[in-house]
């Protein structure tokens, strides 16, 4: 008998709550185990992983680029519907972002025998730009060890750094902008071949800090860092609409 299959095939019809159904659960039983040891762990380590979705997505929400060697004007967008923010100014979202990071607690380091789990939401556009004609969501799962060198080592592609080294590297990336952009720039180097040639100080700095931004575990205060490194870039907007 396959008791997990009829587990799963048990309820398949009923839809799958939401987080805000879950939290006073999650709470109770949080709150009901707090003297356990095991508990305190995972709930640490779940810390980390949740800071790291949130830096992802939220750099996919907000931003988009208009990139060259020159400066690119920021495009006005529409007045904010929360508080005062102005999503005319990249600055302005980008900083802000950088004080909540800030005020957040930092979870504890991984350990090098620690697995990291994705799971992806994917939606193509059916119809015009404005996205009136969505496809039903899709997720993707993924597992990937924290210490992955051995693909690191076979070479997967020119920018890809294990887990490890981007969080390490992410730790030691300076306050000031302009050097923490140069060292992210050396990290992910820039193209050199006919396949890959080479980049713009502007677009190669934008796609380098994206790479470490959409990278996870990133502590907070080194994805602060990074947001206000990436609020110097010439050319960084806001999208001049919401974004679900």
């Amino acid at each position: 008998m396959d008791e997990m299959t009829q587990l799963r095939e048990l309820r398949a019809d009923v839809p799958v709550p939401d987080r805000a159904a879950l939290a006073p659960g999650r709470q109770r039983l949080i709150e009901a185990a707090a003297s356990g040891r095991r508990v305190r762990r995972l709930r640490a380590d779940w810390r980390v992983a949740a800071v790291g979705a949130a830096a992802a997505i939220t750099v996919a929400a907000v931003l988009g680029t208009q990139l060259g060697d020159a400066a690119a004007p920021s495009r006005s967008g529409p007045a904010s519907t929360a508080g005062t923010l102005r999503l005319d100014s990249p600055a302005e979202v980008l900083n802000r972002a950088a004080d909540a990071l800030e005020k957040q607690p930092a979870g504890p380091q991984p350990r090098d025998d620690q697995w990291i789990y994705t799971r992806t939401a994917q939606v193509a556009s059916l119809g015009g730009p404005d996205g009136s004609s969505l496809s039903p969501v899709t997720y993707q799962p993924g597992w990937v060890p924290y210490d992955n060198s051995a693909a690191a080592e076979n070479g997967k592609d020119d920018d890809y750094r294990t887990a490890r080294q981007v969080y390490r590297a992410a730790n030691e990336l300076p306050d000031d902008p302009a050097r923490l952009l140069a060292e992210i720039r050396a990290f992910y180097p820039t193209g050199h071949t006919a396949e890959s040639p080479p980049e713009g100080k502007a677009q190669h700095s934008f796609r380098a800090i994206g790479l470490m931004a959409e990278a996870y575990p990133v502590a907070p205060a080194a994805l602060a860092r990074i947001y206000r490194a990436m609020a110097t870039i010439p050319g960084v907007r806001v999208t001049d609409h919401l974004v679900k």
